[in-house]
């Protein structure tokens, strides 16, 4: 398939679709045994400030090992779980983290991205392409320190690969690899979130269930100071000092936009 043509395959799709949340009609569109310029072309086309859906509407991955070029289909409900996620930074900087002004080196700050995309990967991801739903980066860092992967009805294998390209094509850079997964069942919505990061040399995975809300008192889910940081962590601080992040806030901003969505979406409980 030309670049073109999968241009013009998606944006048949958003006119037919006639909605903002083309994902919980189509989740993701993939295109098999596509070569590396074949790639940077239909990316350049997807996100190209005149192409037809409009840039940055797609959230695009390719990964050069497998040869699949992957194309996510827009939701609010991605957007709401990035901004959650962006909120949880600005609680966490009441905590008097360090800060551009005063603890960092000029010109060094962290900021915020919502369409951002990575392409200097490490072999052999040296070719790959990923949008994030969202990520927390220092404007001078090569990756971004943490990154928030959503999926709807899209399987815990295909977000899996997702966090093993951000771990290992990074080299550890990314250090935290964020990944919420909703699924549709015959009745209502379920949904989980993972927290991925490597501590002390081990892989360590935190779960915690979104819908249906737990009836007992829920493990607190937290990434550290060192993990946000990296490098950039000035030595007078804490690098384990914990930062929390707060599900029961995820769940009330996931509902209230599935509401708003469709009122047939209804969280498990």
């Amino acid at each position: 398939m030309e670049p073109q043509e999968v241009v013009l395959f998606l944006d048949d799709a958003i006119r037919f679709a006639n909605t903002d949340d083309l994902a919980l009609m189509f989740p993701t569109t993939s295109f098999g045994k596509m070569n590396p310029p074949v790639a940077d072309m239909v990316f350049a086309q997807l996100t190209h400030p005149h192409a037809p859906p409009g840039p940055m509407f797609f959230k695009c991955a390719y990964n050069n090992v497998t040869r699949i070029f992957t194309v996510k289909m827009p939701s609010t409900i991605y957007q709401v779980c990035a901004k959650w996620l962006f909120g949880q930074y600005f609680n966490w900087k009441r905590l008097d983290l360090p800060d551009s002004v005063d603890s960092l080196e000029p010109g060094v700050r962290l900021e915020i991205h919502l369409n951002s995309a990575c392409r200097e990967f490490y072999f052999p991801y040296e070719h790959a392409i990923k949008q994030p739903d969202g990520m927390i980066k220092f404007n001078t860092a090569r990756f971004p320190s943490i990154v928030i992967e959503v999926g709807w009805n899209e399987g815990w294998e295909s977000l899996h690969k997702c966090r093993d390209l951000w771990m290992y094509g990074s080299q550890g850079s990314v250090r935290v690899i964020i990944l919420i997964n909703f699924a549709e069942t015959r009745r209502d919505v379920k949904g989980v979130l993972e927290v991925t990061s490597v501590r002390d040399g081990t892989l360590v995975a935190q779960r915690a269930t979104i819908w249906p809300t737990p009836t007992e008192k829920e493990k607190k889910i937290f990434i550290l100071l060192e993990e946000l940081y990296g490098s950039y962590l000035p030595k007078d601080f804490d690098p384990k000092l914990r930062l929390e992040l707060d599900v029961s806030d995820l769940r009330v901003r996931a509902k209230t936009q599935l509401e708003q969505i469709s009122p047939g979406l209804i969280p498990m409980v």
